[in-house]
């Protein structure tokens, strides 16, 4: 059997629940690639400029400097007046996006370990009927035996 006639095979044992799951993975890793390739070209950017800029500094061109650098941090390219602005503009949405995704996280969490312990009691409470049934089985049938 391959890997890829099990790896269906467990798809379909997962049920209807697995489509948004495998959509939700699906998501994730786009994400993870378009920011692997945005953030290995920013490295790469940032290193052509500090190639650049290192001869500059040694030979004590900080103006050439300055310029070179005012043109890739982009709230260098700014007004000094609208600096604050921007990043506290930019610091606001991160802490509403932790803030929103925690009010979503804790919640489902909460509701999680519920159903868990409820999915645990009804393991138990099965476990103890089917003990009973065994115990009222074996009871019934040493009782004649005994007679």
């Amino acid at each position: 059997m391959g890997l890829w006639n099990l790896i269906v095979r467990f798809f379909q044992g997962g049920g209807d629940f697995m489509y948004p799951i495998a959509l939700v993975f699906v998501f994730g890793l786009a994400i993870a690639i378009e920011r692997y390739i945005y953030l290995t070209q920013v490295a790469a950017r940032n290193r052509s400029l500090w190639n650049q800029i290192v001869p500059l500094l040694a030979q004590g061109n900080f103006r050439q400097v300055a310029a070179a650098t005012s043109k890739s941090d982009a709230v260098a390219t700014v007004n000094p007046a609208e600096k604050a602005n921007l990043l506290s503009a930019s610091i606001s949405v991160a802490m509403n996006c932790t803030a929103f995704g925690l009010m979503t996280a804790v919640p489902l969490l909460f509701i999680h370990a519920y159903l868990q312990t409820k999915t645990t009691g009804l393991i138990d409470s099965l476990e103890m009927a089917s003990v009973k049934f065994l115990n009222a089985i074996t009871e019934r049938q040493t009782a004649p035996a005994a007679a």
